[in-house]
């Protein structure tokens, strides 16, 4: 059928008006359910997907699931109408989140700690129940976070939910998810499970805290390619007051590989309910009131470093002859190793320390967090996070990525060249960049070029 009329009735519920027309796959319109006299929300699919058979299952699909979930952080279904297409909901008061962080402001703003924790309890929550039924959502972000004037925290819009053990559905990219929030497995077109999820509210999280996106870019191409190579900034760097542990809990459900982030949606909401005890601990200067009990299997010993680390200084040394505080004592040995490979021969960062040249193993490094800069002349620089254990060696594999080769020529030689915003070298200039869109500079004049695999183009500026 097409798009409801005021003032129609379907069985108990008639339709009342338009709420919002944004929605990827459905307008939502307030309606009124005549025989409990209460006000609900009725979801119908859009005009412009009626006739696509593989929208209309995706659509029923997400009504038969969502009423087999009873939980309160997830949106109740009341009756679904499959001739109309239409899913009847309990009626939310409130806003999405993403309207929500704006707070009448034309740019986002960070949310008290109390308030984002608070929040991401009951996301993940929700997103706990919703993956012990079988069920990923794909596509959490903010716009699909409805919270209610109480603190009420709803999950809605399971439009593009994969169930768990089906095989893929066959759904444009651009329906798999939003850019801003999609795991580099979602984007990838990799096997995805709960801890795509786990990444997607991990970048929700770090959204809160600091009203930045992690990653961002002003193409969708850009977006996702950072997504996919650059390591997560630590939320610590815009908001310098943010605890140690709580940033590396950012950072571990955003970590790159499914298998180094939390294995589920309720380790995520375990580690995280320990903030709150370990901020008051550390602000009274007592020890923590409790300890940690829990931790996913890829990461827990180098966590429970985090954890200790996030208690003291960081990066702090012990003297081998002693300190202000005495002689020395027997350090305890807190140290592994790192092993390091490329697909191309790199230069090795860590900080501003040169380490060498990938492949490379370094030894006697203390257990924490690293981030690693990888530099090869002929690519874009490669960042990658890494946690070191006690005892143990971890592992970073990076691929430079398929690329093209640009010459950047100029009428007087000598020019800067940036390659977005990033200075390059000089003219002439032969370089190899990766696969898409970039912004070229020279001499004050900026265009956009199309970098294709295993091509080789030239670029001439007076």
């Amino acid at each position: 059928m097409g798009e409801l009329v005021e003032g129609s009735v379907f069985g108990d519920f008639r339709i009342d008006h338009l709420i919002s027309d944004k929605g990827g796959m459905g307008d939502v319109y307030e309606a009124y359910q005549l025989s409990v006299r209460r006000r609900v929300a009725a979801k119908s699919l859009k005009l412009s997907h009626q006739n696509d058979a593989e929208i209309r299952r995706r659509f029923e699909e997400e009504a038969l699931f969502l009423a087999q979930l009873n939980h309160p952080n997830i949106v109740n279904v009341l009756a679904f109408d499959p001739e109309n297409l239409i899913i009847f909901m309990e009626f939310l008061e409130g806003m999405p989140l993403d309207e929500h962080v704006r707070r009448e402001r034309d740019e986002p703003v960070a949310l008290s700690l109390h308030e984002s924790l608070n929040i991401m309890d009951q996301v993940l929550a929700a997103l706990g129940h919703a993956h012990a039924h079988g069920l990923v959502h794909r596509d959490v972000k903010p716009g699909n976070i409805f919270v209610a004037p109480d603190g009420r925290v709803k999950l809605t819009d399971f439009g593009i939910a994969k169930i768990i053990g089906r095989e893929n559905l066959e759904v444009t990219r651009m329906g798999l998810g939003s850019p801003s929030y999609m795991a580099p497995e979602q984007i990838l077109g990799d096997e995805i499970d709960g801890r795509t999820d786990v990444y997607a509210a991990g970048i929700v999280l770090y959204q809160l805290l600091t009203g930045k996106m992690p990653f961002s870019g002003r193409t969708y191409e850009e977006i996702i390619v950072r997504h996919v190579q650059d390591a997560c900034p630590s939320p610590k760097e815009l908001v310098t007051d943010l605890p140690h542990l709580l940033c590396d809990v950012v950072l571990t459900a955003t970590a790159k590989k499914p298998a180094d982030r939390f294995q589920s949606a309720e380790a995520f909401r375990r580690l995280l309910a320990q903030v709150p005890t370990q901020v008051a601990a550390m602000a009274s200067g007592g020890a923590p009131a409790t300890g940690f009990r829990w931790w996913p299997a890829a990461a827990g010993t180098a966590l429970v470093f985090a954890a200790l680390a996030a208690l003291l200084p960081r990066h702090t040394a012990v003297p081998a002859n002693g300190s202000a505080n005495g002689p020395a004592k027997t350090p305890v040995a807190l140290k592994g190793s790192l092993r390091i490979t490329t697909n191309e021969a790199a230069e090795i960062w860590i900080g501003d320390e040169n380490k060498g040249v990938s492949p490379a193993t370094l030894a006697d490094l203390p257990a924490g967090r690293y981030r690693i800069r990888l530099v090869q002349p002929e690519f874009m620089a490669l960042e990658r996070e890494a946690t070191v254990e006690a005892g143990a060696t971890a592992s970073v594999d990076a691929v430079f990525p398929a690329a093209g080769t640009l010459t950047v020529a100029s009428g007087a030689p000598g020019q800067e060249v940036l390659i977005d915003d990033s200075p390059r070298g000089s003219t002439p200039l032969s370089i190899k960049l990766p696969v898409g869109k970039h912004r070229l500079k020279v001499r004050g004049q900026s265009r956009e070029i199309m970098v294709l695999e295993g091509r080789r183009q030239t670029e001439a500026f007076p």
